[in-house]
């Protein structure tokens, strides 16, 4: 992968779920809800990050799942 796309990743983590209400909750307490309603808040401002966002999540999700963390 490109250092470019790894820095861009760890950014839009950092700031967009780490930093949100999200980013303090354990898993368990997540909803679907709860993500559509960061997600709908990002796309305000900034519809492709809010793309690249709710991506992130699922696949940190299905991890999540799949290993049952």
């Amino acid at each position: 992968m490109r250092a470019e796309y790894l820095a861009e990743t760890a950014r839009t983590l950092e700031k967009n779920i780490k930093q949100s209400l999200l980013g303090k909750w354990p898993l368990d307490e997540i909803a679907g809800d709860d993500i559509k309603r960061l997600v709908r808040g990002i796309a305000k401002d900034a519809p492709s990050q809010a793309n690249h966002t709710l991506a992130y999540l699922k696949a940190m999700l299905g991890w999540a799942v799949e290993t049952k963390v």
